[in-house]
């Protein structure tokens, strides 16, 4: 049975917390995005044909205004068969940029990953910028996400003096995956750099934030 009481395939079962099924040919290789409206594209392909080998999503050089990326379980996902949403040319000239009208989970992020697992987030710059009646995360981790890779990015928030986690760059808020790695970014602003909160006696393992530079 995975986390939500659903039973698992006798024959395929999937990584992870989540149970769930594709349809349609899985994604693999290289996928582009260039405009805006990519993202909203790419959220739906992933959810609907998963991936059926290594997916690299290669992000234009360029700015991206009011755009934001929700990523659910991806159905074909493992460790041989990563998702990585990288910059194209391995710099982080691919600008990201939300502002948050509110502070619903549904809505403050840049990128969220809501359960996927075996995914690697690299050479982006992310702009969270909510102000100060709202919020501003750079990437929400929600679910059983696990073996999730957060590097060399650089990541932009909201300079706020406050104590929420809803202006942490990375915010993680009793969600339990093992095997996350956040390295090398460079995080400015916000209220936090990195937030992540579990309860009292749920343990996970994994976890190493390392190479990280935090300014302001």
């Amino acid at each position: 049975m995975d986390i939500n009481d659903v039973a698992r395939d006798a024959t395929t079962p999937d990584m992870g917390a989540y149970e769930f099924t594709a349809a349609g040919t899985p994604l693999s290789g290289t996928y582009a995005i260039a405009t805006a409206t990519d993202f909203a594209t790419l959220e739906d392909d992933l959810a609907i044909y998963g991936i059926g080998g290594p997916l690299t999503v290669s992000i234009t050089d360029g700015t991206y205004n009011n755009a934001h990326l929700n990523v659910l379980p991806v159905a074909g996902a493992s460790a041989a068969d990563t998702l990585v949403i990288q910059s194209q040319n391995g710099a982080t000239n691919a600008s990201i940029s939300y502002t948050a009208a509110s502070s619903d989970e549904e809505e403050n992020f840049v990128i969220r990953l809501y359960g996927p697992d075996y995914v690697t987030i690299k050479d982006l710059t992310l702009n969270a910028n909510g102000g100060s009646n709202s919020a501003a995360i750079a990437i929400r981790i929600q679910g059983g996400a696990e073996n999730v890779n957060i590097l060399n990015n650089v990541l932009n928030g909201y300079a706020s003096t406050s104590n929420s986690g809803n202006y942490a760059l990375v915010y993680s808020y009793t969600s339990l995956g093992d095997n996350r790695v956040i390295d090398g970014n460079t995080f400015n602003s916000g209220g936090y750099g990195v937030y992540l909160w579990t309860n009292t006696g749920e343990l996970v393992s994994g976890t190493r934030i390392t190479n990280n530079s935090f300014v302001d």
